[in-house]
C-alpha cells in the first residue's frame, strides 16, 4: 500500500511540475526571435496569451524578458537615425 501511495505521489509531482504555460511562451519567443523585420515580429506577439491565462512563473518571465529583447531589438533596427554623419541604409 506504501508503494502505491508512493508511486502516485510521484506521478502528481511528476506532472505538476510540467509548465505548459511556459513552454508555450518559449515557442512564442522562439518566433519573435527568428523574425527578420517587426511586422512578422508584431504578427508572433499576438499569439501571446493575456495576462490572467498564464499563471507567473520563473520560466514564463524569462521567456517574456527574452522576447522583449528581441522584440526592442526589431524596433531598434527600424529606427530611422537622427545622425546626419551615419551612412544611408540600402
Amino acid at each position: 500500500m506504501i508503494r502505491v501511495l508512493v508511486l502516485v505521489l510521484a506521478l502528481v509531482v511528476a506532472t505538476g511540475c510540467r509548465d505548459d504555460e511556459a513552454d508555450r511562451l518559449e515557442e512564442i519567443k522562439a518566433q519573435v526571435c527568428a523574425c527578420k523585420n517587426i511586422l512578422c515580429a508584431n504578427t508572433a506577439m499576438k499569439q501571446v496569451p493575456t495576462k490572467h491565462e498564464v499563471e507567473p512563473s520563473y520560466r514564463a518571465q524569462h521567456a517574456a524578458k527574452l522576447m522583449m529583447e528581441c522584440l526592442a531589438r526589431l524596433h531598434e533596427q527600424g529606427r530611422p537615425t537622427n545622425d546626419p554623419d551615419a551612412e544611408a541604409k540600402p
